[in-house]
């Protein structure tokens, strides 16, 4: 009896899990829109070229060393008063 109960409830999984007609997820329904929508094309080659800028790296470490040289910043020093 056991093993007959058994097997109708292994029968009906296997029967009611064989669906074909699979529903997207949520997520598939977004990528599959997000597919379709079209990107707005770019022309790169009328653009003008950018440069980067000029970084005096002199003036930078003068300004690291003359910022360190202040010193401790903790409440009431004369670091926190600069």
């Amino acid at each position: 009896m056991r093993t007959s109960l058994a097997f109708l409830v292994a029968a009906l999984a296997l029967v009611g899990g064989c669906n074909k007609e699979q529903t997207p997820t949520p997520i598939e329904t977004v990528n599959a829109a997000a597919a379709q929508i079209s990107q707005p094309q770019i022309d790169t080659t009328k653009a003008p070229p950018i440069s980067a800028p000029h970084v005096d790296t002199a003036r930078a470490m003068r300004y690291v060393r003359e910022f360190v040289n202040i010193g401790s910043r903790t409440l009431g020093s004369s670091g926190h008063k600069k």
